[in-house]
């Protein structure tokens, strides 16, 4: 999710607004989370050693 200016002073409405209350905070939390967490369906693939063997990084 990328934070536009426009998100970011909705967020902090939300958060000055109903964010005082307790339960409100914790459902938000968990909502965000999974919004911005869990729900990403594509995953970024990054090539590290880990995945590979010594013999197959060292190809020329």
């Amino acid at each position: 999710m990328n934070m536009t200016p426009l998100k970011l002073i909705v967020l902090r409405l939300v958060m000055i607004t109903f964010g005082r209350w307790g339960w409100f905070a914790e459902r938000f939390k968990r909502f965000m989370v999974y919004y911005t967490i869990q729900k990403r369906g594509d995953s970024k693939y990054v090539a590290s050693s880990r995945y590979f063997t010594p013999d197959q990084l060292n190809k020329d």
